[in-house]
């Protein structure tokens, strides 16, 4: 499989399908009320940050990079997002050609390009992550604060971390947007969190890396059971 090819060079190869199109990125988080009461303890987040980008949107409906090797839109660049704030923000802006929209494929940040022997972390990586979650739980049994890094790359060279998540828009002129959901409760809600209470047993405080099971959990809801979702936004 191959990663898309970005739009610079669909310019030159060809005439666009229609007309050109160009509207902002937005990301928004699912409401989350902090703190959060899981399994009868209290979660509070300090500090929640995703990497979003290399986005790139597909009119083929079935999943593999390979079908999507002319994107209709590309949001080319990376950008973070602070999942604590609750106001809608903007990332960047995406451009294109109008059409209809079936699919996309993404990094969170991190990008194995043909060009680089290993994924590397882009600039919106917070800390050089995917998705780093910092915070306090307070239970029952005890309190700890924790963090956790969380890594979503791809697997092979050249291919994307999420090599395919529907999505179905019809763009054009009266297309004037598009805000990525993100479901941080989800995430939360389905961490192992008695793992976490057990590792930070001895010190009050844990630090996750990538490669431990909470982690790894992460990773799975991020690119299968709890992506995030695009929300088209048109003209009446």
């Amino acid at each position: 499989m191959t990663r898309a090819v970005p739009l610079v060079l669909l310019l030159v190869a060809c005439a666009p399908p229609q007309h050109a199109v160009e509207f902002p990125l937005r990301a928004t988080v699912a409401g989350t009320p902090l703190p959060r009461l899981i399994n009868g303890s209290a979660v509070t987040l300090s500090r929640a940050l995703l990497g979003v980008g290399p986005i790139y949107w597909c009119s083929t409906a079935s999943a593999g990079a390979d079908l999507c090797g002319q994107p209709l839109l590309e949001f080319a660049s990376t950008a973070t997002v602070d999942l604590l704030d609750p106001h809608p923000q903007v990332l960047g802006g995406v451009r294109g050609y109008s059409g209809v929209v079936r699919s996309a494929q993404y990094d969170h940040a991190q990008s194995w390009t043909v060009t680089s022997s290993r994924p590397e972390a882009m600039p919106g990586a917070p800390d050089g992550h995917a998705l780093v979650l910092q915070g306090n739980v307070v239970g029952a049994a005890r309190d700890f604060s924790f963090q956790v890094d969380v890594d979503v790359q791809a697997i092979r060279q050249g291919e994307l971390a999420v090599t395919y998540a529907r999505t179905d828009a019809t763009i054009g002129t009266a297309t004037t947007g598009v805000t990525l959901d993100i479901p941080l409760a989800r995430w939360l809600d389905g961490m192992d969190w008695a793992a976490l209470e057990a590792a930070a047993e001895a010190t009050g405080t844990v630090h996750i890396g990538v490669d431990h099971p909470v982690s790894q959990g992460l990773v799975l809801a991020l690119t299968s059971n709890a992506r995030p979702t695009f929300v088209w936004e048109h003209e009446p």
